[in-house]
């Protein structure tokens, strides 16, 4: 869990207009969480906002939601004081983003074969006339290797 803790953060979460629903309790509602560059926040002002508010509407699905993350939070905060962690000005507790490698290597995977007749896919010929239906319709008017290509199968 990664926790924005300072109040440029929760401004900032306020400013944008491109949450994703994971980012509220429920749509539109408690909004509590921010992405930067991918990766998600959770904004500890708009936690304890969130929970006055739950309170004041006395709607206790949101408040049990917002309190999880604040006890999240209490027990990061509680394990950096023990660590000796000063945590003046500091905006993220929690887990550090991830690192971009720039490259994925991907290890040992498996790739079956190419099917060679519409019988080794083990579909339907109803179920292959709709699929190529579906890619003649999505491309408007593709090749038959075009075809081939999009439903992986040889030409």
């Amino acid at each position: 869990m990664r926790f924005l803790i300072d109040d440029k953060s929760y401004e900032e979460m306020l400013a944008r207009k491109d949450h994703t629903p994971d980012c509220f309790v429920r749509p539109g509602e408690y909004l509590h969480h921010l992405y930067r560059d991918g990766v998600k926040y959770t904004v500890l002002r708009a936690v304890l906002e969130g929970i006055k508010q739950a309170q004041e509407k006395q709607d206790r699905e949101a408040y049990m939601h917002l309190v999880l993350h604040k006890k999240q939070f209490d027990r990061l905060y509680a394990q950096a004081r023990k660590k000796g962690i000063n945590l003046q000005g500091v905006r993220l507790l929690g887990d550090p983003p991830p690192k971009d490698s720039g490259s994925t290597h991907i290890g040992k995977t498996y790739i079956p074969p190419r099917p060679q007749k519409v019988s080794d896919t083990g579909l339907s010929m109803t179920l292959m006339y709709d699929l190529i239906l579906r890619a003649v319709y999505n491309r408007g008017r593709p090749t038959g290797g075009e075809i081939a290509s999009d439903l992986g199968l040889s030409y």
